[in-house]
């Protein structure tokens, strides 16, 4: 019957936080440092991963030593496209990066931005469009010509 929830006795998860942001992280989101003057990346990442409740995830996202180089990453070169970080990042463990990406957003360590118009970061081929799919297809190939399997 239409109208009526699959569950009665439990609220329905599509109305309970339809109020809440949401989006996906691909590889035109642009990542920056929350406050890149106030505290060293890997100290807060520390700070962060004394509390358990924030370790939970810890075997779904990549490994701290990732971590702290994605951080390092942004430290170096200041805000960046997902699929820029991406690229250091081994072929087994990128899948990973958009989840710890919005693990670190969610203690607000970094920042996550919608690509625009005017946007801080201009894709590395930007005079041809190309889909996120391509994207992922032709940094997997710049990592097999390195030598990734």
């Amino acid at each position: 019957m239409q109208g009526r929830p699959s569950f009665p006795l439990r609220e329905d998860p599509f109305s309970l936080f339809q109020n809440y942001p949401s989006g996906t992280i691909d590889g035109d989101v642009i990542v920056s440092l929350s406050d890149p003057a106030r505290v060293d990346f890997k100290f807060r990442l520390a700070e962060m991963r004394v509390m358990m409740m924030n370790e939970f995830a810890a075997d779904a996202m990549l490994s701290e030593e990732d971590i702290i180089s994605v951080g390092q990453n942004l430290t170096d070169t200041g805000p960046c496209t997902v699929i820029r970080l991406a690229e250091p990042l081994s072929d087994g463990v990128r899948f990973r990066l958009p989840r710890t990406l919005a693990w670190l957003a969610k203690l607000g360590i970094i920042k996550l931005k919608g690509p625009t118009a005017t946007s801080i970061v201009s894709a590395p081929c930007s005079a041809s469009v190309k889909s996120e799919a391509q994207k992922w297809v032709e940094l997997g190939m710049v990592e097999r010509a390195r030598g990734a399997i």
